[in-house]
């Protein structure tokens, strides 16, 4: 039998700032990847595809705008979740078990290996389930500590490449010349294998290639991981401060944050852009750049959009953006995985099969018309219903029981 303190959230207990965030979170994840969705992710950088004037823009000002911004606002409502769903903070009457919330991650492992296997490489819920299994060992940590662990956490990634890429800076210029030589001459290659293979490929053919890419930017995951459970944290100490809740008491706070964050915003992601413009080299002014630009431009760019999101929401303004940021925060799995399936119709083999032959300018359209049928979706689904399918199957497995009320009542 199932005690009493392990439940679901209550409707009333939602908060929706989190909510909005999570929809608002998803516009920004479905952008980014479309790049990665639609060609191999490395031709929009140095080794482009596009070559004109128009195309290059765009990337770059997506790349500015967009990257490392949303699945950094993802992990820190992650967090913020994880410190709410336990009863550490927030408004949950009863906190969730142990058992419960382990069994939701597993939950989450589970659609984010499906995720890779039929849809789409670039997962991110396998990484927040791997990350989210240690969260429970800072949950008595005091506000301080659990910043010292979230910025060590987040620094180590930055100190690891650039240890490599001093190591490698020790090489005489002619084999520095040729190793650069060699990557780039490795990724042409690799970025033609793919453009061959999911633009033309069966759909089994196209899953085999997924798995084969999801491996070669396997190495990727030593310098996210890491990051990844530091942003976690930071959610959790703001969940702590009540960060998510829509007092008016804690207006001026969130004034002075926003003026705080600007700079480090603006600098930081001009310094990720000059990153991956200039990724062919190996030099450790590019690495530095790189994760600076990434970790604290991402970062600070992230509670940037927590602060104009809540300002939105404190004004009552805008009621239809607010209403269907939120109605797609609330199936935010559910939608996370049909943005993909959606994709892989669009680009893949078994498809339309138009991999690599839609510009940038083209995809940020494309970004804007789905999510905007997913609001619509969301918004008619909770007519009838009080979960997201995906959701609904989630908390099947989380609290183990036959779950009634799925729909009105």
């Amino acid at each position: 039998m199932v005690t009493r303190e392990v439940r679901p959230l209550a409707a009333s207990e939602r908060l929706v700032l989190m909510d909005g965030l999570r929809g608002f979170a998803l516009l920004g994840i479905l952008l980014v990847n479309l790049r990665g969705m639609s060609a191999p992710s490395m031709a929009f950088g140095e080794f482009s595809i596009w070559t004109g004037g128009l195309e290059r823009s765009v990337v770059l000002l997506s790349a500015y705008l967009l990257d490392g911004a949303f699945w950094t606002l993802f992990a820190m409502l992650f967090g913020a979740g994880f410190s709410i769903m336990l009863g550490i903070t927030g408004p949950r009457s009863r906190p969730l078990g142990l058992g419960a919330y382990y069994r939701r991650l597993l939950g989450l492992a589970i659609f984010g290996f499906l995720h890779v296997w039929l849809l789409w490489f670039g997962d991110i819920l396998m990484i927040y389930a791997a990350c989210g299994m240690v969260l429970p060992l800072f949950r008595h940590c005091r506000l301080k500590t659990l910043l010292v662990w979230a910025f060590a956490l987040m620094a180590l990634p930055l100190a690891f490449s650039i240890l490599l890429s001093s190591a490698g800076q020790m090489a005489d210029p002619e084999t520095l010349a040729q190793w650069a030589a060699e990557y780039a001459n490795t990724t042409r290659i690799w970025i033609d294998f793919l453009i061959d293979g999911y633009g033309r490929a069966s759909f089994w053919e196209v899953a085999r290639f997924r798995w084969e890419e999801y491996f070669y930017n396997f190495w990727y995951l030593i310098y996210l991981l890491p990051s990844a459970l530091g942003v976690m944290l930071v959610g959790v100490a703001l969940a702590r401060t009540e960060g998510f809740r829509l007092s008016r008491g804690d207006d001026r706070f969130y004034r002075r944050l926003f003026r705080w964050m600007l700079v480090p915003a603006l600098l930081g992601k001009s310094a990720y852009v000059y990153s991956i413009w200039n990724s062919g080299e190996f030099n450790l002014g590019v690495t530095i750049a790189y994760g600076i630009g990434s970790i604290l431009g991402g970062l600070a760019s992230a509670i940037l959009i927590l602060c104009l999101l809540r300002s939105l929401y404190r004004s009552g303004r805008l009621g239809w953006l607010r209403g269907g940021l939120a109605a797609a925060g609330r199936m935010a799995l559910t939608l996370y995985l049909m943005q993909s399936l959606v994709a892989g119709l669009i680009f893949y083999g078994y498809g339309l099969g138009l991999y690599a032959q839609v510009p940038p300018q083209v995809l940020c359209f494309l970004g804007l018309l789905i999510f905007s049928g997913q609001v619509f979706f969301a918004k008619c689904w909770f007519r009838r219903f009080r979960q997201g399918p995906l959701e609904f199957l989630l908390r099947r497995l989380t609290y183990l029981i036959l779950t009634k009320g799925h729909k009105h009542g």
